[in-house]
């Protein structure tokens, strides 16, 4: 079945790159609530994680996002580190911190999910992570990014692609909290074997 190449940018709808953007430099400041703002320190195991330590208000919010997050976006960190990736399952009211891009692909062209793991190994990702510079902190710049060549498949075989892959991330997710719950009973019972073990030799030298 044909595939076709094209750079990233091409097959892009919008991409958000908010480089050095604060509440200061928009004349405002953090708020204790609000929206919340994902930066890329949020974005570890190709998910979004529950540490939400930043926030603007509504004003703030509709200054910052001129165009809001929905689903089907795949936020990706520009560098600290490069390359980590997250899927935007639901429409979301989040701002965009530093050092991340928002990636949204053009319809009928790219579907979001197969981007998400196109980003996540194989050639494209290859490709994007020989494009990184720096000494000290390695990171890609948008100009760079748009350039990544990205293979892309008929829609609906991204979308069946990425529906298997989808479904392999189930699993592991499964299984994973499966190994936790375990873990967990182990060491309920090792402590209630040998901590009442442990506290009937404390008597005993009594």
């Amino acid at each position: 079945m044909n595939r076709e190449r094209m750079m990233l940018g091409d097959a892009l709808e919008l991409l958000i790159d908010h480089r050095g953007k604060t509440p200061k430099k928009l004349g405002g400041d953090w708020t204790t609530a609000g929206h919340r703002v994902v930066s890329a320190l949020n974005i570890k195991g190709n998910r979004v994680d529950g540490n939400d330590h930043h926030y603007i208000s509504d004003e703030m919010y509709r200054r910052w996002m001129k165009v809001p997050l929905r689903k089907g976006d795949v936020l990706l960190t520009s560098e600290a580190p490069t390359g980590e990736v997250a899927f935007v399952g639901d429409d979301v009211d989040w701002a965009i911190g530093q050092r991340l891009f928002a990636l949204r692909g053009r319809p009928g062209l790219l579907d979001g999910q197969y981007l998400f793991y196109a980003l996540r190994g194989g050639q494209l990702r290859d490709d994007m992570m020989s494009r990184t510079t720096g000494t000290t902190v390695q990171g890609i710049r948008q100009a760079e990014l748009v350039r990544v060549m990205i293979e892309l498949p008929p829609l609906p075989e991204q979308r069946a692609i990425a529906a298997t892959l989808g479904a392999l991330d189930d699993k592991i997710e499964s299984n994973r909290r499966a190994v936790d719950a375990m873990n967990g009973l182990v060491a309920a019972e090792f402590e209630r074997c040998f901590g009442r073990r442990a506290l009937t030799l404390e008597l005993g030298r009594v």
